[in-house]
Formats: structure tokens, C-alpha cells, sequence
């Protein structure tokens, strides 16, 4: 018996890029799946100091309040969270981790891409355009 072809498949492999590692596993998943939170990686071009944002609602400040704000330097939610103890928390923590990506862009922080679309996905659902990391380069300019 003969194997039916699919009419739209190439004969080809596909072309990869030089920047697409195509065993990296797929950055947006299936439609329906569930991967759990969306962590967005932040590094400074001056410092190389790296923070891991996670994208949506906050449990640590939901948990945690003012601990958590005064450690991210969130002054303004912390302000809320010592005024309104337990609705202030439950208030700023849908926004918290907005505010906290948001201050690290202000502080010269830039996301870095760890697999294509993933920082694509990210803006999407920020609905913000964010400013990419790139590495200096180590050769000398002469």
C-alpha cells in the first residue's frame, strides 16, 4: 500500500535560520494549553544584572503586600498596601507585576528573547511594545 501525501507538504526540509534552533520547544503553545505564567527575562545593558518578571496577576504581593512592594521598590503600591491592609494587597496585585516591569524599563532594564515569539507574546499581551536586549559585542571597533 502506498502512503497518502499530503498535497500541501514540502519534499524539502525547511530552512532554518542562524538565530532559530529549531529543537528549542515551540514559544506559543497550542491554542487551549496551559503552561503556567509567563516569565518575562529582564537584563541591563550596563550591569548585565538580570530580573525575571512574571507576566499577569501577582500571588507574592497577594500574599505578601508590603514585604514584596518594598523589595521591588514599588513605592507608590506600597503606599496603597500599608493604607488598606488586606484590600489595598488584593487591589495593586492584579497590576503589580505591570508596575514592577514598567519600573525596570525606567531603570534601563531590556527583555531578552530566550526563544522567538516569546517576548512577541509578551507584548501582545502587555499590549506594549518593549525594548529588546542585545549583548555588547566583544570585538573592539579599530
Amino acid at each position: 500500500m502506498r502512503a497518502a501525501m499530503n498535497p500541501n507538504a514540502s519534499t524539502h526540509p525547511p530552512e532554518h535560520s542562524q538565530f532559530f534552533d529549531p529543537n528549542a520547544p515551540d514559544a506559543v503553545p497550542p491554542p487551549g494549553a496551559s503552561t503556567g505564567p509567563l516569565v518575562l527575562q529582564m537584563r541591563h545593558p550596563a550591569t548585565g544584572q538580570r530580573q525575571d518578571v512574571t507576566v499577569g496577576f501577582s500571588l507574592l504581593v497577594a500574599l505578601l503586600g508590603p514585604i514584596e512592594l518594598a523589595r521591588r521598590h514599588d513605592w507608590s503600591s506600597l503606599a496603597i498596601s500599608l493604607v488598606l491592609p488586606v484590600l489595598g494587597q488584593l487591589l495593586v496585585a492584579p497590576s503589580a507585576n505591570r508596575t514592577y516591569l514598567k519600573l525596570l524599563l525606567q531603570r534601563g532594564f531590556r527583555a531578552v528573547s530566550t526563544t522567538p515569539g516569546h517576548v512577541s507574546r509578551i507584548e501582545w499581551q502587555l499590549g506594549m511594545q518593549l525594548p529588546r536586549y542585545s549583548p555588547r559585542s566583544s570585538r573592539s571597533a579599530g
